[in-house]
């Protein structure tokens, strides 16, 4: 009994193998705009979690690769100011912006470059320039 319940959590959660493995036909295509720690938190979860079914492409950040110890070699894409053309390029489904919130100027001019694609556009939040504004913040279980 207790095999069955197994095998049928594992089919719920859809971790059974396949036999095209971790890469899904129906996998989008992401990049992650700005280097950082949300930014590289994130990225180690969609390569981690297959199921997210999110091909994680690279990063976009304006710094250079030996100001960015923590990017592995060969995941940083460019600039900022290269982002539409290989959005269109390389047929990305979804951005996720992980910049600080000092930087909306760049953020400004990012979604103007990208105003005429049909790409997703997420942000990720950057907390530590939250906890000024607010005087608590809570953590649910389970939530990085």
């Amino acid at each position: 009994m207790r095999q069955y319940r197994y095998w049928l959590r594992m089919l719920c959660f859809g971790l059974v193998l396949r036999p095209d493995g971790d890469k899904r036909a129906d996998a989008k295509k992401v990049i992650i705009i700005g280097a950082n720690q949300p930014g590289l938190v994130l990225a180690k979860n969609m390569q981690e979690h297959p199921f997210l079914k999110m091909d994680f492409v690279g990063f976009f950040d304006d710094r250079t690769e030996d100001r960015l110890p923590n990017v592995q070699k060969g995941k940083l894409l460019g600039g900022l100011k290269e982002v539409n053309s290989y959005v269109k390029a390389h047929n990305i489904q979804q951005i996720y912006i992980s910049l600080p919130m000092t930087a909306q100027p760049r953020v400004v001019d990012l979604l103007e470059q990208l105003q005429d694609s049909t790409v997703s556009i997420y942000f990720v939040p950057d907390l530590l320039s939250l906890t000024s504004l607010m005087r608590a913040l809570t953590m649910w279980p389970g939530c990085r």
